[in-house]
């Protein structure tokens, strides 16, 4: 990895954000750039995103937005 990336996600990690690369189909590609956005903030509609994923996901405990994408 290149000295320049390091930077870059150092920067990142030291803001509390972590880099993540996801597949999703085409169509849905714009939609999750949206809600990254929308979580990467910390304000009331970011609360309420995360309050619908998380009830959305019935019986399961509560866990990050991102665990959840990358759960079974």
């Amino acid at each position: 990895m290149s000295r320049t990336i390091q930077e870059h996600r150092q920067r990142l990690a030291e803001r509390g954000l972590k880099r993540l690369e996801v597949s999703v189909a085409a169509s849905d590609a714009d939609l999750m750039r949206k809600v990254a956005k929308v979580l990467n903030g910390d304000d009331i509609q970011s609360e309420r995103l995360r309050a619908a994923v998380q009830e959305f996901m019935p019986g399961r405990a509560t866990i990050k937005f991102e665990d959840w994408i990358k759960a079974p």
